[in-house]
């Protein structure tokens, strides 16, 4: 019988071996990057050459959360490719974790842009296994040729249509409308509407994916939607060239560059570094966003052939701040990187991982959201690697750092070589600890007793891991959660919970019953809170380490003077629209919009300044009706946007709205705009119209002065 060795649970995490060239345990990013007061590293293994990363982070501005997924492209068994949500470019859109799920991954990151609320269709290039899907856009796009090659560059297109003996320019593939020539359209497209004017000519294709030659199978009539299928969709100058197609004429596609070398591209951009040096893209998508600190996703190549996904978490000022592009291109650098370019940021944000012990990936940030978002498509990093025999005993969490008292629950899974998951431990694995007073372990729960450096042993069978072992005296600080806690009134109840953490940032598990203490109201010792009639704080307290917060009680309204100093914008930029003062009464606001002809938004910025204790805008909206989505946009005290949603204006005449502020608000922040949408994640809105603004008001926590 084959000996299975002994096996360090704190070399799954930290072995180099496994996946290439090391990652930077600590980092040194230059300007305008944040300055770094402390940084705790974790790293640990996925797949062959497959690992993931997290730098926890402490900055002067606030804390960073940097996830990193580091690929070595020289591991046989590595395989990258791009998944398009629910294999179809017109789509409700799918999260990265489900579509990490669905097609068996081990790794991946959102990708692309995408027509957000409407169709869901990528914005740039996305081929997947060597198959063009849809045609490049003039950003960066990451593609991987099939010698394994990264390039990190804009992707150009062109080619011809030839329909029997005429040839036509080849507008797209998949990206409609067609602005002269053809545009091939393939099943993955969806049901789409017709262009207007448009000829659609259904084809069938005379050899297998990736198919260049069709035959002419049917012309369509006039018809509003048209089903998956193949079809050449030729524009009103293309139609005058080529006439009417006979039924069995062959159609031949001649896309330039051929892409017959490259096996997966995904579009995205702005490109950030080129050759080691910071690189500015013109006309770069959401480019007034990536100037502010964002949720941030990305990819890079360093010059030893390592492929990084990275993602930074932002807009939750307790967990991550986020990155401006500018910040996240110095990251890159700090991480050896020579080539980069950012993804779609913001609630798309998303990085997946198999962790090591569990059957399916899932997600390893925070996203802004609080919750994921379905997006068009995603970057994945899949293992070929076969599955093997059982080989480790996967402990989690793979180090215990805890004070005495605290209690830490254990699970254990078996893996095999590979990291493949093979079955949950039976949950009575055998355990020592050493040194014998750090602590005591039973039914897979680890309690502290005594401060101590040490392991805890574990054996399953022929299986056995150790278990690193550090408990504290204290923790270095303490946070207190939820931050900036409002009670709406008397005796209501609040849930605190204390986090600990060490000197270098990593959490530390602290006892279930603290020395909670109240000034007003009262706190039992699991951190439940009842408010008193009066403002109150709270304190908790481990050892002579303490954390505080105050708790404010009750809510009152003041006046937000509005100004006439709001202006008009939409999207597309010039717009129709307006903003009129006085239109509907003597201290109204009017926004005036049309989504009848592309118009997707029309907002009017004014700035405005907001009390400190904000917690909320109560105003009266006088609505028309016509089902567009109402949203305020804030700006915190960080100069992040933070945006909320009222709902849709389906009301005519005047109704009170109220929009309460995430709990998580870093303030002071400002109103800086109120706006309409044509659509948010339903149909879109293709009507003209008005809503009006009045008696605005800001709801602030604590009794009135």
């Amino acid at each position: 019988m084959r000996r299975i060795p002994y096996v360090l649970a704190v070399w799954l995490l930290c072995a180099a071996s496994a996946g290439g060239a090391t990652l930077p345990g600590s980092l040194h990013p230059p300007q305008p990057f944040p300055a770094i007061v402390s940084n705790a590293f974790t790293t640990e293994f996925v797949a062959p050459g497959i690992r993931y990363a997290n730098y926890s982070l402490l900055t002067k501005d606030g804390p960073l959360q940097v996830h990193v997924v580091q690929v070595d492209l020289h591991e046989p068994t590595v395989r990258i490719d791009s998944v398009v949500a629910h294999d179809s470019l017109i789509s409700a859109g799918e999260t990265t974790s489900s579509m990490a799920v669905r097609t068996k991954a081990v790794a991946g990151l959102n990708a692309d842009y995408f027509d957000i609320g409407n169709t869901n269709e990528p914005l740039g290039i996305l081929m997947r296994g060597g198959q063009l899907l849809k045609t490049p856009n003039s950003h960066g796009a990451l593609a991987v040729l099939r010698d394994r090659t990264v390039l990190m560059r804009p992707i150009a297109f062109g080619g011809t249509v030839n329909v029997g003996t005429v040839p036509i320019a080849l507008d797209g593939v998949n990206d409609l409308p067609p602005k002269g020539g053809g545009v091939l359209v393939t099943p993955l497209l969806g049901s789409f509407a017709a262009p207007a004017g448009a000829m659609v000519v259904f084809l069938d294709p005379l050899e297998s994916p990736p198919s260049r030659r069709f035959r002419v199978r049917t012309i369509a009539g006039e018809q509003q939607r048209v089903g998956p299928s193949y079809a050449l969709v030729l524009g009103g100058a293309a139609t005058e060239t080529v006439g009417v197609p006979e039924i069995g004429d062959v159609v031949t596609v001649a896309p330039e560059p051929s892409f017959d070398q490259i096996v997966m591209a995904v579009g995205g951009g702005p490109l950030l570094l080129q050759n080691g040096t910071r690189f500015f893209e013109n006309d770069a998508p959401a480019e007034l966003e990536g100037r502010s600190r964002i949720p941030i996703s990305g990819a890079a190549l360093r010059n030893d052939g390592t492929l990084l996904l990275l993602e930074v978490d932002g807009r939750q000022p307790q967990i991550s701040i986020g990155l401006s592009r500018n910040e996240f291109t110095s990251l890159l650098l700090a991480l050896g990187a020579a080539e980069g370019l950012s993804f779609d940021g913001g609630g798309s944000s998303t990085l997946v991982t198999r962790r090591l012990g569990d059957p399916q990936p899932g997600i390893r940030n925070s996203p802004s959201d609080g919750s994921e978002r379905p997006v068009a498509d995603g970057l994945f990093v899949y293992s070929d690697a076969p599955v093997g025999p059982a080989a480790f005993l996967v402990v989690r969490p793979p180090i215990i750092r805890a004070v005495p008292g605290a209690q830490v629950p254990l699970q254990e899974s078996i893996t095999d070589a590979a990291g493949h998951f093979l079955g949950h431990g039976s949950g009575e694995a055998g355990g020592t600890t050493s040194p014998i007073n750090a602590g005591t372990l039973r039914a897979n729960i680890f309690t502290a007793l005594h401060p101590a450096t040490g392991r805890l042993n574990l054996r399953e069978g022929r299986l056995a891991a150790q278990v690193p072992v550090e408990i504290l005296e204290r923790p270095a600080r303490i946070e207190i959660e939820p931050h900036g806690a409002h009670a709406a009134h008397a005796s209501e109840a609040i849930q605190f919970t204390a986090r600990g953490f060490d000197t270098s940032g990593f959490e530390v598990a602290l006892p279930r019953k603290l020395a909670w203490t109240t000034t007003h109201g009262a706190i039992s010792d699991d951190g439940r809170f009842i408010a008193a009639a009066q403002n109150a704080r709270v304190e908790v307290r481990v050892g002579v380490t303490a954390a505080a917060q105050s708790v404010s009680v009750g809510e009152h309204e003041t006046t937000l003077q509005m100004s006439t100093q709001w202006k008009f914008v939409s999207a597309p930029a010039g717009g129709p629209g307006s903003v009129l003062f006085g239109a509907e009464c003597a201290v109204c606001i009017t926004l005036q919009y049309d989504f009848t002809s592309g118009e997707r938004s029309a907002t009017m910025v004014g700035d405005r300044p907001l009390p400190p204790g904000a917690i909320g805008l109560r105003f009266e909206l006088k609505g028309d009706g016509n089902g567009e989505m109402l949203r305020l946009s804030l700006v915190n005290a960080i100069n992040e946007r933070v945006f909320l949603t009222s709902g849709r204006v389906s009301w005519q005449g005047w109704q009170t709205r109220d929009v309460r502020f995430p709990i998580s608000l870093a303030q002071p922040a400002r109103l800086h705009s109120i706006y309409v949408l044509s659509a948010l994640g339903g149909a879109p809105v293709r009507a003209a119209g008005q809503i009006s603004v009045r008696n605005m008001r800001v709801i602030e926590a604590g009794p009135a002065p």
